[in-house]
């Protein structure tokens, strides 16, 4: 991932794992923040796909140890918050699906 993308996807990202500073005491607890959103949701990064398009990929342990220091506008959450906001995520995502499977049962497409 270039550079000049990276620091953003990281500051975008920061509003929802809820770290907004990276520093050799938590980047370790970054990456698995958003390891998790990844595993959960969908890639957290986006890169180029070559045809002005983006795809997304993980974002790596030595990317976010190469940007200790990186500073972002977000609100702080614990371990516990972040997990919370993870999970009441997932259950709005579910929700939403099985909304749809039972428009799809009922013969709405």
């Amino acid at each position: 991932m270039s550079n000049d993308i990276f620091p953003y996807t990281l500051e975008h990202g920061a509003r929802f794992i809820g770290i907004y500073k990276i520093t050799e005491a938590n980047y370790e607890e970054v990456y698995m923040r958003y390891e998790m959103m990844r595993l959960a949701n969908d890639p957290v990064a986006q890169v180029s796909d070559g045809n002005f398009g983006l795809v997304g990929r993980k974002i790596t342990l030595e990317e976010v140890k190469a940007h200790i220091g990186l500073e972002a506008r977000a609100p702080k959450l614990t371990k516990a918050e972040f997990n919370k906001t993870l999970v009441e995520s997932l259950r709005e995502r579910a929700e939403w699906s099985l909304k749809r499977a039972k428009e799809n049962a009922e013969g709405g497409e």
